[in-house]
């Protein structure tokens, strides 16, 4: 994959399949050579992952994983602003 990275010079190359954490999308762009990531499955059980891999890429720093009562919260927040929409 990474000559294949090397070799298209004007078309993105994005990563895509068994990323599930923040490590698994650094080794893809870091020693890959991805332009980008893109996350399936993995955000079914953990749609904080695209915050994560975010800030990694913005920072540098790994966040600690949620709490349950974090995710919860979360949870919580987000039915409150669906149920005002309506």
């Amino acid at each position: 994959l990474h000559k294949v990275a090397q070799a298209l010079t004007k078309i993105p190359f994005i990563a895509n399949g068994d990323i599930r954490t923040v490590q698994d999308a650094k080794q893809r762009i870091e020693e890959v050579g991805a332009d980008a990531v893109m996350i399936g499955r993995a955000a079914m059980g953990n749609p904080y992952l695209f915050n994560q891999i975010n800030h990694y890429f913005e920072t540098g720093e790994i966040l600690p994983d949620l709490t349950f009562e974090d995710k919860m919260k979360i949870a919580y927040e987000h039915l409150k602003r669906l149920i005002s929409l309506k």
